[in-house]
């Protein structure tokens, strides 16, 4: 793979498996032909045209013999994609692979590159430019380079199937280690909406790879949930179960206690219903193993979390809420006790800055939180602040009060400019907002980014969890 591997980093935590020489080798290849790479480093960023030919050049030739002595070899840059016809005289029995993701994700993760890597400071890049960067890579390999080599063609998702590893292991000749891929590592968020013409080049290659996402990939799109549901005919009718106990309550307004009480609920202070559905949606559609939420009040918010792990097959909730019995008289246990859900649940009555920590110390990781106990800024950063040490990557935060509190958008506003999450678009969200945590962003100890709001009117008092 080179002699000289660059070692891991924040965007990358397993290796780049690229080295540098055969990087350098591939950026002269790439200048001979007069193309203007910018900077040592940026020619994985550059744009090189269909027609490019090519000078002969001896010290290009010798060190590229000197690489391929030691084989078997494997080398992985995407400036192969320009300088393969160069290579391609030196090269035998050689197989080629190409392993490509979505147009939108493959361009999010250079644009976020570019915005945080010091070598890549100067690029100008915006949509257009990676999109068009994306476009001649697989271009050249689709155009040229299939028609010359042996070329296996794999989507990224592929590569958590059994079948597509026997392939690899197939071609190499050699044994995959089938515990390296992984899905928490996927970080990238597309930021631009794909073009009709990149889109329908990310099709052939799909058609090359045998790939349908249809039957593979679930939506982005919070609402669009596959029907995946339950494990079995129980599991089945305690959904139907609950589905129905939940429209009861919204309906009514009312729910017994566990002794059969009837209390009547102040909905108003409780998520809505199509927000709770928000919440339903995004765990159907992460599928997290592990979930948290600060408050539980009434319960609602709390079921509509334990329908969608339900609906998955698996999963359990942890709710913190120190007022569950002295401010709202067990209602929320009731709920969750009377909808036959209680297994999944469990309920720590203590404060969140107490609870979290402990959670924390237990070395509890989960994908999916909602905050939603006092809308104090201070109470919300510090359940924010140690729910982002235990989430993993790919993870979603949920904010409630987020329209109606200046003091909840103060604190998602810190975390938005100064973290590595993306805010998920979510149509009519209502109160709320999901952040998706995309990038473990190396910060300077002296790191800091002003954050704040100009709307700071007082909207009302806090309620602590």
């Amino acid at each position: 793979m080179g002699e000289n591997l660059y070692p891991a980093r924040h965007s990358n935590l397993k290796g780049f498996f690229e080295d540098p020489e055969i990087n350098k080798i591939n950026e002269d290849i790439i200048t001979s032909a007069g193309v203007d790479i910018g900077s040592p480093g940026q020619g994985w960023l550059s744009q090189v045209s269909l027609d490019v030919r090519y000078p002969e050049d001896e010290k290009i030739s010798h060190r590229i013999l000197r690489l391929i002595e030691n084989m078997p070899f494997c080398f992985k840059d995407p400036r192969f994609a320009y300088t393969l016809p160069v290579w391609n005289s030196f090269l035998e029995d050689t197989a080629f692979l190409c392993i490509f993701r979505d147009p939108a994700v493959t361009v999010g993760s250079m644009l976020r590159e570019c915005q945080h890597m010091p070598y890549l400071q100067g690029l100008e890049m915006n949509c257009e430019r990676a999109f068009k960067v994306w476009s001649l890579v697989y271009r050249h390999i689709i155009d040229f380079h299939r028609h010359h080599n042996e070329w296996v063609f794999l989507h990224y998702d592929q590569l958590f199937q059994k079948k597509n590893l026997d392939k690899l292991e197939e071609i190499t000749g050699t044994p995959v280690d089938r515990s390296f891929p992984d899905r928490k590592l996927n970080r990238a968020m597309p930021q631009c909406e794909v073009p009709k013409d990149i889109r329908a080049l990310y099709s052939k290659l799909c058609e090359f790879a045998g790939f349908s996402e249809s039957n593979t990939r679930k939506s982005e799109k919070v609402g669009e949930v596959p029907h995946t549901a339950s494990s079995g005919k129980d599991e089945t009718v305690l959904l139907e179960a609950g589905w129905g106990y939940l429209n009861k309550i919204y309906a009514e307004g009312k729910a017994d206690d566990l002794l059969k009480n009837e209390h009547v609920l102040d909905l108003d202070s409780s998520v809505q219903f199509a927000e709770g559905k928000v919440l339903y949606d995004l765990v159907r559609l992460y599928q997290p193993l592990k979930t948290v939420e600060t408050g539980f009040g009434n319960g609602l918010s709390t079921l509509f979390v334990l329908l969608g792990l339900l609906a998955n097959g698996r999963g359990k909730h942890i709710c913190i809420d120190p007022f569950q019995q002295s401010q709202w008289k067990g209602i929320g246990s009731a709920v969750i006790q009377n909808s036959g859900l209680s297994t999944l649940n469990e309920h720590m009555d203590s404060p969140s800055y107490i609870a979290l920590p402990e959670l924390l110390a237990r070395k509890v990781q989960i994908e999916f939180a909602f905050i939603d106990g006092s809308q104090l800024f201070d109470d919300v950063f510090i359940d924010w602040y140690y729910i982002d040490k235990m989430l993993n990557m790919n993870g979603v935060i949920v904010f409630h009060d987020y329209s109606s509190s200046p003091a909840v958008r103060t604190a998602v506003d810190f975390v938005k400019k100064n973290l590595g999450y993306s805010q998920i678009n979510i149509p009519k969200a209502g109160n709320i907002c999901a952040l998706k945590k995309v990038d473990e962003v190396y910060r300077p100890w002296h790191h800091f980014k002003p954050f704040g709001l100009s709307d700071t009117k007082s909207v009302g008092a806090g309620r602590s969890s």
